[in-house]
């Protein structure tokens, strides 16, 4: 049992440390003007190329729909034909 617990500390240890080291370069390491503008420009990239992905799996779900749209719009239209064409008794005029 005491092993385990010497190996959860071990871990604990490792994620504090983590954690100040990037607390440190956070606070430490300052990037020129041009550099982060640079980054800022790449992460706006990144996002874009995401929302140009979701906008075009969308679309192509949309068009989809439009087909059987289209398709449940002509088999109405027949069946309206066809109603129009029977009479008040139901015969065909």
């Amino acid at each position: 049992m005491a092993r385990y617990s010497k190996t959860f500390a071990h871990i604990g240890r490792m994620k504090r440390a983590a954690a100040g080291r990037r607390r440190q370069e956070r606070t430490t390491m300052k990037q020129d003007p041009h550099e982060e503008r640079c980054c800022q420009h790449e992460a706006l990239i990144y996002g874009l190329d995401r929302l140009w992905l979701e906008q075009h799996e969308f679309n192509r779900q949309q068009l989809a729909i439009h087909e059987r749209l289209a398709i449940t719009q002509a088999r109405i239209e027949a069946l309206l034909a066809r109603l129009s064409a029977l009479g008040d008794t139901g015969q065909e005029a």
